[in-house]
């Protein structure tokens, strides 16, 4: 799970097995980059049309790997398309080897403050799988979402 803090996107909580992907502890917590991971761009792109158009001159970018788009334009496109699919996919261009999903979690008033995530070797992914796994990850966006609506 990551937040949308300010004009920033922070992996909050993480589960990863033995040999995951990632370190349990490794960047929770730490600001990510709008241009790479799905977390980030799926947190960004729902901020709304308006409000990524007049943040991204302004938004810090991070060449993390030869795939990562450091283009305004093209970065503007990207999420549009994130926003209309209702999902981010990213497929190295966080860290080399790795692909991740990220489906955004509406909180009060449909706003996006929180996403839940799934990160893989690129070598694991097959169709199947994301398809399978993005199901998975809406499920249970939908769910906290729901369960959301009722905070007081």
């Amino acid at each position: 799970i990551s937040v949308w803090e300010g004009d920033r996107a922070y992996p909050a909580v993480k589960c990863s097995r033995q040999g995951g992907v990632y370190d349990y502890q490794d960047f929770i917590g730490k600001s990510l980059p709008v241009n790479s991971g799905a977390s980030a761009k799926v947190l960004f792109a729902f901020q709304g049309k308006e409000v990524v158009e007049q943040m991204i001159s302004s938004m810090p970018f991070e060449k993390r790997t030869p795939h990562t788009e450091m283009e305004p334009q093209r970065l503007l496109e990207e999420y549009e398309i994130i926003r209309n699919q209702g999902y981010a996919e990213e497929w190295e261009t966080f860290n080399l080897g790795e692909v991740s999903f990220s489906v955004p979690i509406f909180g009060k008033n449909n706003r996006v403050w929180c996403c839940l995530s799934l990160a893989a070797p690129k070598e694991s992914v097959t169709e199947e799988r994301a398809a399978l796994w993005l199901r998975h990850l809406r499920s249970g966006a939908e769910d906290i979402s729901y369960k959301l609506q009722f905070r007081r």
